[in-house]
C-alpha cells in the first residue's frame, strides 16, 4: 500500500498513519467494528476482477452453497483468491508466474462494498472490457459480483478511454 498508494500521495493531504488499518487475519473484526463506529463508508475505491470480483470478493465457487443475503452480507474475512483471478493477477505482479500468487488473501466483505454511500470502480485492462459489459448490462448475480452495483444508488466505473471505444 506504501509503494502503490501512500508514497504517491502529497503528505500533506494523507490521512494520518494512525487511521490506516491493514487487514490481517487476526484484525477482520477490528476492521467491521471501526467502519460501523464511523456511521459506514462514505466512499469505496477500487476495481473490478476478471470474475467480477471486488476486493477479491469472488463469485461463489463450484460446490460452495451460498445464499444471496449470505453473500451480499459478508463482511471482512479470509477469503479464497480463484484460479482465474490468480492467473490473470500473475501477469502484472510475477510475469505469469501464477504459482507465487498467494491462494488467499484478506478482504473486506461486500457488505462494507455495497453500504458505501459512493463507490468508484476504475478499468483499465483490455479484458476489462467484457468485465464492463457484463456488470453494467448483464444479470443482477452474485455470480458476477460487480453486477450488484447495478442496484447501487450512487456507483460508477471509470473507464480508460481506450476501453470506451
Amino acid at each position: 500500500m506504501y509503494k502503490l498508494c501512500y508514497d504517491k500521495i502529497d503528505k500533506n493531504l494523507i490521512m494520518d498513519e494512525s487511521q490506516r488499518i491493514f487487514p490481517t487475519k487476526d484484525n477482520s473484526s477490528l476492521i467491521d467494528k471501526v467502519i460501523l463506529e464511523h456511521g459506514g463508508v462514505d466512499i469505496c475505491f477500487g476495481g473490478i476482477g476478471i470474475t467480477g470480483h471486488m476486493a477479491f470478493n469472488e463469485p461463489p465457487f463450484e460446490n460452495e452453497d451460498i445464499s444471496y443475503e449470505d453473500f451480499i452480507n459478508s463482511t471482512t474475512r479470509v477469503q479464497k483468491i480463484s484460479e482465474e483471478t490468480r492467473v490473470v493477477n500473475s501477469m502484472d505482479e510475477y510475469n505469469g508466474a501464477y504459482y507465487l500468487m498467494p491462494k488467499y488473501c484478506v478482504t473486506i466483505g461486500l457488505k462494507q462494498i455495497l453500504n458505501s454511500k459512493k463507490i468508484r470502480l476504475y478499468c483499465f485492462r483490455d479484458w476489462h472490457k467484457s468485465v464492463i459489459r457484463r456488470a453494467s448490462f448483464g444479470p443482477c448475480s452474485i455470480d458476477f459480483p460487480a453486477s450488484l452495483l447495478q442496484k447501487h444508488n450512487d456507483a460508477r466505473i471509470g473507464v480508460a478511454r481506450e476501453l470506451a471505444e
